[in-house]
């Protein structure tokens, strides 16, 4: 009598899993590779994810090419080497500062304690080590959902460039992407960075919004930023970050503004400085700050028992207004000469940093 296909195949299948180690064990998986900081004068940054079926025990290295030399690093995941939260299995490290610009080759190699080992990307994955500059790509928010609104009133994402030098720089000639093979996919507008100071750009894809809105989105699932300068009508990369998985609302950052380190801000800091006090601004505000949209001033109550510090952003980072609130009293910002559109108000006192987002109309 005819059986079909079917037992064979589960005939098959299961001689199949009898050859296989019991218990299962494989090497580990390797992937979401992720380098930053490829500056010279700074220490490159490497974060990629590993998973076994024992994590216990593997041990991951970095093998580099750079300048002609091959080294190798060890990676953690031990919560103090830009990796994340210990034991996530995200591993992280560092590599040595770099002394010129030139080509980055990176492979993974993880394994287990049972000695299976796994390398990854199979050739070197290619980076390249950028001359340090002052422009950055400082930080960038990939899933806001409750965050800063653009002036469509729209939670956009957004990424942010600081600039460390003491004079203005003009950003007429450079470009923006999330794609490295097409570095000029959106050209900046004749704008300038101030000295010190910050500038926003919304990653919204939806150019006719305004100047400053992207030809691109970005993706919470992980992809990378470019930042390049037209030289003779070539791109030449300034900065550049790669980053896997991102979390609604939680930004990803410089350290401090234009550090070597990045991390992760529960509470973004857009057009602010970077620092260890935006991961403590979870702090409930001493204030409260009205009407939202707004005319022609901002009146803020401030409760506490502490004068507080305040300072309006407009959207290119620049100071518009900048004064002191009071302890126990009410104070009015006028803000009726400047131009409809979105603005920051930034609030420093005892307890942390707030920053609240306001739209005048």
């Amino acid at each position: 009598m005819k059986s079909g296909i079917t037992p064979f195949l589960t005939s098959r299948a299961s001689s199949n899993l009898a050859q296989l180690p019991s218990p299962l064990n494989i090497a580990p998986l390797v992937y979401g590779l992720e380098l930053g900081n490829l500056r010279t004068g700074a220490q490159g940054q490497i974060r990629v994810k590993i998973e076994d079926e024992t994590p216990t025990g593997v041990t991951v290295t970095a093998q580099y090419t750079y300048q002609g030399s091959n080294a190798t690093i060890s990676l953690f995941d031990d919560g103090q080497h830009g990796d994340g939260l210990a034991g996530d299995g995200i591993y992280g490290g560092n590599l040595p500062a770099f002394t010129q610009a030139g080509a980055l080759g990176v492979q993974i190699t993880a394994t287990d304690a049972q000695g299976n080992s796994r390398t990854r990307p199979c050739s070197p994955a290619q980076y390249t080590v950028l001359t340090s500059g002052p422009l950055y790509i400082n930080e960038f928010l990939a899933g806001n959902t409750n965050g800063i609104r653009d002036e469509a009133n729209v939670a956009s994402d957004w990424i942010e460039l600081y600039n460390s030098s003491n004079a203005p720089y003009l950003l007429a000639g450079h470009t923006l992407t999330d794609n490295l093979g097409n570095p000029t996919k959106w050209t900046f507008p004749n704008d300038t960075v101030p000295a010190g100071g910050y500038y926003l750009v919304w990653a919204s894809n939806a150019v006719l919004t305004g100047p400053r809105h992207a030809s691109f989105a970005l993706s919470k699932n992980g992809e990378e930023i470019g930042l390049y300068k037209l030289d003779n009508g070539n791109p030449v990369l300034l900065d550049s970050i790669s980053f896997g998985a991102q979390s609604d609302d939680v930004s990803f950052g410089r350290l401090s503004d234009g550090a070597a380190a990045w991390v992760l801000f529960p509470t973004p800091t857009p057009l602010s400085a970077n620092g260890f006090a935006s991961a403590i601004e979870s702090v409930s505000s001493p204030f409260k700050a009205y009407p939202n949209p707004f005319l022609e001033a901002i009146w803020i109550e401030n409760s506490g028992t502490a004068d507080l510090q305040y300072q309006v952003r407009n959207a290119l980072g620049q100071v518009v207004e900048i004064g002191t609130l009071e302890a126990g009293h009410k104070t009015s910002i006028m803000l009726h000469t400047v131009a409809a559109g979105t603005y920051f108000l930034v609030v420093d006192g005892p307890q942390g940093r707030w920053t609240e987002t306001f739209l005048k109309k």
